[in-house]
């Protein structure tokens, strides 16, 4: 049984930042939505879940922090992957429309997850269980 489930993509061409909002649904019942935002050098673009600011009085340092966190890492990997795929085919289908050529949405591991490397899925798919 998959928990999550794409739900739609809204583009914000308005916003400096965020290029628009993927919203997904958790275990048929909590809606949950994610950024989808420019990188800091403007040379990519990731997804990550709405933070909050905390500074810390001391340094003055601000922190960010999620609003929501998934529990587990398969979990995370699976609704990166699902909102990559689903808001690709959001904006293939609009460019077809408009007769462009789609851009590509990236994957963001949060929380220091990195994307696996090909030669480990490859390791890992020829485990006996």
């Amino acid at each position: 049984m998959n928990n999550f489930e794409f739900i739609s993509y809204t583009p914000t061409p308005t916003d400096a930042y965020m290029l628009g909002i993927a919203k997904i649904k958790a275990f048929g019942r909590i809606e949950l939505r994610f950024k989808h935002v420019k990188t800091k050098d403007g040379t990519g673009n990731f997804f990550t879940c709405a933070t909050y600011t905390t500074q810390d009085p001391n340094t003055q340092e601000k922190k960010y922090t999620p609003c929501f966190l998934l529990d587990s890492r398969s979990d995370e990997e699976l609704v990166m992957e699902m909102i990559r795929d689903g808001v690709n085919r959001v904006l293939a289908q609009r460019s077809a429309l408009q007769g462009q050529p789609a851009p590509q949405a990236q994957v963001h591991y949060p929380h220091g997850l990195v994307q696996p490397q090909a030669q480990q899925v490859q390791i890992d798919e020829q485990l006996p269980f």
